[in-house]
């Protein structure tokens, strides 16, 4: 199954939370990730791939690889490493950590009255505090 390297995965895990669904500094945490990345992407329980009744588990364990990823750690190499079941979890939370990267920046673009929300850090942070996110 296709992979991207470590690297570019720790690089998407880092990048979701803290550009795109703006976790509040020092908070927030695996829940608040699981119901931002909800509440911006509500069909993706849906989706064929990414989605299934474990999905909030699996965002909630993404947020944890990320954490893993800001302390150095290579979550996903340990993954692989334990065989074709390994990589193949993986691949989905790859598949997922971009796949969430790319539905956010297009709900930005898709909503001209939102997309003004994600012109920097602070302006997105209070917009999901004031609840202008949905």
């Amino acid at each position: 199954m296709w992979r991207l390297g470590a690297n570019t995965v720790c690089f998407f895990l880092m990048c979701i939370p803290k550009c795109v669904v703006a976790l509040p500094r020092g908070g927030g945490g695996a829940n608040e990730f699981r119901d931002r990345v909800l509440r911006l992407i509500p069909d993706l329980p849906m989706h064929w791939f990414a989605g299934g009744v474990d999905l909030g588990d699996r965002l909630r364990a993404l947020y944890q690889h990320r954490n893993d990823c800001v302390h150095g750690k290579l979550p996903f190499e340990s993954l692989h490493q334990s065989g074709d079941a390994g990589s193949d979890k993986a691949a989905r939370f790859e598949f997922l950590a971009e796949l969430v990267a790319r539905q956010a920046v297009l709900y930005a673009i898709k909503n001209p009255a939102k997309y003004i929300e994600f012109a920097d850090r602070a302006r997105l942070e209070d917009a999901w505090d004031q609840k202008r996110l949905p």
